[in-house]
């Protein structure tokens, strides 16, 4: 009897997370959404590489992420980003981060150029968002060439750090 009850709470239990995961899900959905229609109205603007940036940032160290990092690799992370901030500096990648802020994917710390993903969204993203296994491994590749590019840390060839001040700064997303 005691083994009857467990079970049927268990199963209860096993409903209730089910429940608890749609709602995040479909919570996450709709935002990744609205990021999309909104970086949609910037066509070649900063803005319109915020569902890209949020993608890029799921596969880096969550905190403190330099800003510069992306103005120095845009490059590496796509047509849209390449695009979207080419010849673009600090202060325009926080209009594209802004957007992903505004719906609380990301904190922004202007005082020092950087902003941070929970590691809770980051895994939404790497898991929810990126379905197909082969978009995983291009953002992947991308994020290797942006850290390879945008930082100038990670020599490409050897396999080995520089040691300049900048450099101990990225350190931590390779």
């Amino acid at each position: 009897y005691e083994g009857l009850v467990f079970h049927e709470k268990k199963k209860d239990n096993d409903e209730k997370d089910n429940n608890e995961k749609q709602i995040i899900t479909t919570t996450f959905h709709v935002s990744f959404n609205h990021i999309v229609n909104e970086a949609q109205k910037y066509p070649g603007k900063p803005e319109s590489a915020a569902p890209d940036l949020l993608l890029v940032s799921a596969f880096l160290s969550p905190d403190n992420i330099p800003m510069k990092l992306l103005t120095d690799g845009a490059d590496e992370l796509g047509t849209t980003v390449a695009t979207a901030l080419r010849g673009t500096r600090i202060g325009r990648i926080n209009e594209a981060l802004q957007i992903l802020h505004n719906y609380s994917l990301i904190d922004i710390n202007m005082l020092d150029d950087t902003y941070k993903m929970h590691r809770l969204i980051q895994e939404v993203v790497r898991r929810w968002w990126i379905i197909d296994k082969d978009q995983r491994i291009l953002w992947a590749k991308r994020v290797i060439g942006l850290l390879r590019r945008g930082t100038g840390i990670f020599r490409a060839n050897l396999g080995t750090f520089t040691d300049s001040l900048e450099d101990e700064r990225f350190a931590s997303f390779v």
